[in-house]
């Protein structure tokens, strides 16, 4: 059993975690809020996504595919024109040659 004194000593001891409830509380209000204002701001942002295309994210992509084929396409050209000697130019310039992507992949089955 416990004494007066040894409840007081207990208590002072313990002082810092009993008053600590308060901070967690508090760092616990804060992160919900902030979990809640990043949440608002995904979904206000698919809002004005959805309403402004039926498929923004595929006409993008395309967009941004063909743009990097053209931007490719000219700097090979640049580098072709500039280094008429390299093996990486032959390579490049060559008609012929496939490309190492056409293939259909590791489970492509060539059709019978």
């Amino acid at each position: 059993m416990l004494t007066g004194n040894d409840v007081r000593k207990l208590r002072y001891e313990m002082k810092r975690e009993l008053s600590a409830t308060g901070g967690v509380v508090l760092k616990f209000t804060v992160m919900l809020m902030l979990i809640a204002g990043l949440a608002w701001i995904g979904v206000s942002g698919e809002l004005s996504t959805v309403h402004s295309s039926p498929y923004p994210a595929v006409q993008t992509a395309i967009k941004s595919d063909s743009h990097a084929r053209t931007v490719f396409e000219e700097r090979r050209t640049r580098y072709i024109e500039a280094y008429p000697d390299s093996h990486v130019a032959r390579e490049a310039a060559n008609p012929r040659q496939k490309d190492a992507n056409a293939d259909g992949g590791y489970f492509y089955y060539p059709p019978d």
